[in-house]
């Protein structure tokens, strides 16, 4: 697999506070990446540095296969396009002066500016000035303004925050676009997670500076199916049944367990009562991104038969 950015135990310290800890990330080419996190968990911090903002504490990380150390990576760098926390934007410019200062700053051509409002649904805003812009316009300025260059990757930090439902499902139909129809690979910070699983392709959960976790969609479409959820008098007895059957299944924080395989439920008890293991409850549930994100991070949860 060939990827845009690669992260190899990198840190990040701030004095006495370490805001990326040993952290290793994959991105393919091509994909949509979803960055999934807690506030704090070292989204922002990451991306500051993929961007050159700021400099790692120790480890490495390479961009479209260039080392971070190597004297080339400035001009590698000019392949991203990036919207982090939010855009800078000129309130009282309108759209298209926007876009041409932003060219101006990037030391590139202006010409294609006009096409990208196009693309990204502004080219009709004519003199309006960015202080009377929805805050879904903004969000589709920001965008366009990351467009400038013509960058194979691009970072967007919250890019549907406190949008309405309109303009969510313009910025998803943008970030859909831009990765089917141009190649482009993204990487979305977002906490909105059920928007998020509606267009990631790949996803990374971080917690505390650590990557818990990298899965394809394909991957995580496993636990998003129909799964039991139980409680039994004797742990140790149902994952000795169920590491012998080979299930997949995850241990909640209050000592309950989600079983993601299809369960034979009279043999099932059969086998428990046999081992003086008692069933207390036992559940049929749906399970979404959010519910898997917090079975990742939301405690001391153990996982195991991970894909």
């Amino acid at each position: 697999m060939e990827y845009i950015m690669r992260m190899h135990s990198v840190k990040k310290k701030y004095n006495d506070f370490t805001a990326l800890n040993g952290l290793n990330m994959n991105i393919p080419k091509h994909s949509i990446y979803g960055f999934v996190g807690k506030n704090g968990a070292g989204k922002t911090t990451l991306i500051r540095t993929i961007c050159g903002l700021q400099n790692v504490t120790e480890g490495k990380y390479e961009l479209f296969g260039v080392s971070h150390t190597d004297s080339r990576i400035n001009d590698v760098r000019k392949k991203i396009g990036a919207i982090i926390e939010s855009p800078s934007l000129y309130q009282r410019m309108n759209a298209l002066d926007n876009m041409k200062q932003r060219c101006r700053s990037l030391g590139v051509s202006s010409a294609n500016v006009k096409s990208i409002l196009d693309f990204v649904g502004l080219g009709s805003t004519g003199k309006k000035t960015v202080k009377n812009f929805s805050l879904g316009m903004r969000q589709r300025l920001g965008i366009g303004m990351a467009l400038c260059g013509d960058p194979e990757f691009l970072i967007l930090d919250e890019p549907i925050n406190g949008l309405d439902p309109q303009g969510i499902l313009e910025i998803r139909n943008l970030i859909t676009d831009l990765n089917r129809n141009h190649g482009m690979t993204i990487l979305i910070s977002s906490h909105i997670l059920d928007e998020l699983s509606k267009v990631a392709t790949y996803y990374g959960f971080i917690n505390n500076g650590v990557m818990i976790n990298e899965f394809s969609s394909n991957e995580l479409e496993t636990y998003f199916h129909p799964y039991v959820h139980l409680s039994v008098t004797d742990n140790n007895v149902l994952k000795e049944y169920l590491d012998g059957n080979e299930m997949k299944y995850i241990i909640n924080n209050d000592g309950s367990i989600d079983i993601f395989d299809t369960i034979d439920y009279s043999e099932f008890a059969i086998e428990l009562y046999r081992s003086s293991c008692k069933i207390l409850s036992i559940n049929e549930c749906g399970r979404n991104l959010e519910d898997f994100f917090i079975s990742l991070v939301g405690g001391e949860n153990n996982e195991k038969n991970a894909v």
